[in-house]
Parts: C-alpha cells; sequence; structure tokens
C-alpha cells in the first residue's frame, strides 16, 4: 500500500524569504529550498502581508525575492492563505454557529489560486497571468490603484501602533506584578474588533461573547496574545510591530510558521505561543533537516 504524505505547510517570515532571496542560485540553502518543494515536501504559505511588505522593499531586493517566488507562483506550487482580518471575522462568525468552536478548516484557508487573493483584495484580476506575483505587486506599485491600498495599511499600521503604545503606557507595570488578561477582558478585545470590522453585522443583539472559546480560535489567541505580550512584556513598541502582528491570524493555520523573536517572546510572555512556532534564527537549520528527512540530494 502506498502512503501519501501531505507537504508541509511553512508560513516563512518575509524576512526568511528576503535572506533566502540574496542567496546564490547554488548555494546549500536556497537548493534545499527548491528541492523540497520540488520533492513535494514543502508548501510555502503566502498571505497579502507578505506582498504588501515585498512592494515596500528597496528594488534590487524586491526584484531579487520576485525570481525566487515567481516562478514557484507560476508553478502553483505556492500555497496562498486568507489574510488576517477576514481571518479573524470568519473565525468569529464561526465560533458563534458552533458553540465556541472557531478553527476554520483548510479549505477556508489555503489555496493555490492567486485569483481567489487578489478578487478578494478586489485588485486586477490577473488569474490567468504568465507571472501572477510579479503582476500583483505591479499593481501594489501603481500609482493610483496600488496606492490607495498601501494608504489604507499604513493609516491601520499608525493607529495600531498609536493604540498599542498608549495602552502600554498606561499600565506601566513589569511583566511580573502586570496580571493577564482575564476571560472577559479576552472576549471585549474579540467583541470591540467585530464591531469595528464589521463581523457582528446581521447578528442577534443579544452578547455573543458568552458562546466564545478562545483556546478554540487560533488567530484570535494569537492575535490577543500578541497585544497581551506587547503589554507585559519589556520590549518597546517597534514600528514593524503592526504587519508583524497582521501575519499572525493567517501564520497560525500553517502546519509551522516563523517569526522574530519580538514576536515570538510576546506570545511566550502571554502564555499563547502555539508549539509549531519557530524563530526566525531556526530558519536555516530547519530547512536543512527537512532536506534531510527525505534524503537530501538523492531523495
Amino acid at each position: 500500500m502506498t502512503t501519501l504524505i501531505r507537504p508541509t505547510r511553512v508560513y516563512f517570515d518575509t524576512a526568511n524569504l528576503q535572506d533566502l532571496a540574496a542567496e546564490s542560485s547554488a548555494s546549500t540553502l536556497r537548493t534545499a529550498f527548491h528541492r523540497v518543494i520540488d520533492k513535494g515536501v514543502l508548501l510555502p504559505v503566502v498571505s497579502f502581508i507578505h506582498l504588501i511588505e515585498i512592494a515596500n522593499k528597496p528594488d534590487h531586493i524586491r526584484e531579487n525575492m520576485l525570481r525566487l517566488l515567481d516562478p514557484i507562483a507560476r508553478d502553483r506550487r505556492l500555497l496562498w492563505v486568507r489574510c488576517g482580518g477576514p481571518v479573524l471575522d470568519h473565525e468569529f462568525r464561526r465560533a458563534l454557529s458552533h458553540e465556541g468552536n472557531g478553527r476554520l478548516p483548510p479549505a477556508d484557508m489555503f489555496s493555490m489560486d492567486i485569483g481567489r487573493v487578489l478578487r478578494a483584495k478586489r485588485t486586477v484580476a490577473c488569474a490567468g497571468s504568465e507571472s501572477p506575483l510579479r503582476e500583483m505587486i505591479g499593481t501594489l506599485l501603481d500609482p493610483i490603484v496600488g496606492q490607495a491600498v498601501m494608504k489604507k495599511h499604513r493609516a491601520a499600521v499608525d493607529h495600531g501602533l498609536a493604540a498599542l503604545a498608549d495602552f502600554k503606557k498606561r499600565r506601566k507595570l513589569s511583566a511580573a506584578s502586570n496580571p493577564r488578561f482575564s476571560t472577559d477582558h479576552k472576549h471585549a478585545i474579540i467583541l470591540s474588533r467585530a464591531a469595528a470590522s464589521g463581523a457582528m453585522a446581521g447578528l442577534p443583539g443579544s452578547d455573543p461573547g458568552v458562546r466564545l472559546d478562545v483556546s478554540r480560535m487560533p488567530a484570535h489567541e494569537v492575535w490577543i496574545g500578541f497585544e497581551e505580550g506587547a503589554v507585559r512584556g519589556s520590549q518597546a513598541i517597534d514600528d514593524t510591530d503592526m504587519e508583524d502582528r497582521w501575519h499572525l491570524p493567517s501564520a497560525v493555520y500553517a502546519d509551522v510558521f516563523f517569526c522574530d523573536k519580538r514576536i515570538y517572546e510576546r506570545l511566550r510572555v502571554a502564555g499563547t505561543l502555539p508549539p509549531h512556532a519557530r524563530r526566525n534564527s531556526e530558519f536555516p537549520t530547519y530547512l536543512a533537516a527537512l532536506d534531510e528527512s527525505c534524503g537530501g540530494p538523492a531523495c
């Protein structure tokens, strides 16, 4: 009997992909990356937040990353995942209809079709393009269409950073004496966000918070955990924090996800660090081990 093994869905941090793209095409790390994809061991996972970050890179870095990723996208070996905001909205509504369990099935999260991403973002329909990823980045760089998306994204990031910094300032206590977020506090965060995003539209007027189980809402658990870790931890608020936070609702649904040490530490402080989270510094070792697991060059 033949046993079919599903590829490991890995959500790489943008920094991982940038480092990989800077490697020579013949380097050990880059060769291993392509080999595990070719052998069906690895499916790289990319979200719309990755695209925004790539579009914001200097020209030469962006071009290197496109040369790495666009051929994989063309071959439909790049897995697209639903973006952060819609993940939170969908998870919230699912929790209300599934006795508090908001965990989304893979079919609702992942797609090999870049057109799904583009249609969701109402951008240029280039699902049939020979270079879908490159065309998408080009759309984001467009002075009219793309900059409107970028401006909206930047405004949301700035607002989030200001709110997070203010909350941290108002709770100037050490992590040791600063109490953990209570269940009621977490419910309040969920309901407040759902009301602001429109996820509560059409729902009964009664308080749905009593039906939620945050431990069975993985995207919300890491989303709130990031905030708790930022407020209770000793790290200063950084300009990239909100973009890093927006990766989390998508990333947590992958089999493995990478994040920088600040994000990793914040989730640890909050007690919401998923077992499949990895620090960016572990990326080369992880990729080498994955390559070795299928026999390396001879697999």
